[in-house]
């Protein structure tokens, strides 16, 4: 009864997993992944900056109230006959020797940073996501082949277990079969283990729930991607389609405006200011009368003449960062044509293994059908039959793992372009 109610369970559990394509998992990865999630928040707070710095070229409207407690007399000073007052200024940068120019420049070059930025950790985050379905893919396709090993290995000890009992074998023959078969359930059961890791770690990257039961679904592979694919164009555009480089671009640009930025305070500062309210009045109440209220107009210059060389050390550092954000932009071109090169050479290597795999496939299998046969007519040893089935099952797997590593090299290929 116990044996039943756990097969039905695994029968419902069986039921219930959730069916999910490649490309399924990857749209879920792209909605739920925390780390797009904050890239995306990182766009809209540089949207904000853009935003904010064109408010700082517009006028500032403050409210200001002053009280005055204590007033020392001089000989010559005069104490004024109030201490109350209220005013309304409105202050309108003029000119700001290119600052706000420069932090105009800055905001929209950052926006356009974090957009690529958003960018690589979509496909980065698709990447990743691609690799731990093959992974489950990988396990399971491994465990098939090892239970179709299993039955094969239980047919030998069959066979080994009839040709014993008319001792037509050894025992010793008999304890290796036996042995060849609680091996490979091992690694059966090994594997499922295997299966389960990755699809729990699967199951986290696309932000499910903890526990979920999922089925991830075996998928096509295009043959002769690199018959479809033009190398030498492909190295050139990198330039202008590869998201990491255009960071670092971006990144060199912002640096140079810095520099202007920060020579902006060789540059004198004029700001006009408009202040209407009362001032000096003997009682709070009267600082709020109209006949008591002033008006003033007028246009505030500022020049810093000397400061010790303060601005031309700033000038000084922003031209070093400048060279430093170059020399780190020239390095991520030579770093992403290095990985389109290696990812390139590593998909025309695969193409070529793939058929000299696919054919070890059909050997192995010629030859434990052959040597099945031989063992029967005690040809051959069992050790050369076990030999034998051990390479089948090893080019199987070797296969299977090539052509799904294959896929993620077309991939990763793929995913250094916009």
């Amino acid at each position: 009864m116990k044996k039943l109610a756990v097969y039905l369970t695994l029968c419902l559990s069986a039921l219930a997993a959730e069916k999910i394509t490649i490309q399924e998992a990857a749209e879920m990865a792209l909605k739920n992944n925390r780390d797009i999630k904050i890239e995306m928040k990182n766009l809209e707070n540089s949207d904000l900056d853009v935003r904010k710095s064109w408010k700082d070229s517009f006028f500032k409207v403050n409210f200001i109230s002053n009280e005055m407690f204590f007033t020392a007399e001089g000989s010559n000073a005069q104490v004024p006959d109030g201490k109350h007052g209220q005013a309304i200024s409105l202050e309108q940068p003029i000119f700001q020797g290119g600052k706000i120019a420069a932090g105009i420049k800055t905001a929209k070059t950052a926006k356009n940073l974090s957009m690529y930025q958003l960018e690589k950790s979509k496909k980065d985050t698709v990447l990743n996501v691609i690799d731990m379905y093959i992974e489950v893919l990988n396990y399971e396709n491994k465990t098939e082949v090892l239970q179709s090993s299993e039955k094969s290995l239980n047919e030998n000890l069959r066979i080994i277990k009839e040709k014993y009992n008319v001792r037509l074998a050894t025992r010793p023959d008999l304890l290796e079969a036996e042995r060849s078969v609680l091996e490979v359930k091992a690694q059966i059961l090994d594997n499922q283990n295997q299966v389960n890791i990755a699809k729990d770690n699967l199951i986290k990257a696309l932000g499910m729930r903890v526990g979920s039961d999922i089925e991830v679904v075996p998928f096509t592979v295009a043959d002769k991607f690199s018959s479809k694919i033009n190398y030498t164009e492909d190295i050139i555009r990198l330039e202008d389609e590869n998201s990491e480089y255009k960071i670092s671009e971006l990144q060199s640009e912002i640096s140079k405006i810095n520099i202007d930025s920060a020579k902006s305070i060789y540059y004198p500062t004029i700001n006009a200011s408009v202040s209407y309210g009362t001032d000096s009045q003997p009682e709070f109440s009267d600082s709020f009368k109209g006949e008591n209220s002033f008006m003033t107009f007028g246009v505030t210059f500022k020049w810093q003449l000397f400061d010790w060389g303060s601005a031309k050390d700033d000038v000084k550092k922003a031209k070093n960062n400048l060279e430093i954000s170059k020399l780190k932009q020239t390095n991520v071109l030579e770093d992403v044509r290095t990985a389109l090169k290696s990812t390139y050479m590593d998909i025309v290597h695969s193409e070529k293994v793939l058929e000299t795999k696919q054919k070890a496939v059909e050997t192995a299998a010629e030859v434990y059908k052959l040597e099945t046969e031989r063992y029967q007519y005690n040809l051959i040893t069992l050790r050369d039959l076990l030999n034998a089935e051990v390479k089948l099952r090893e080019s199987k797997i070797d296969y299977i793992s090539t052509r799904l590593n294959y896929y993620y090299l077309i991939s990763k290929y793929e995913s250094m372009f916009n």
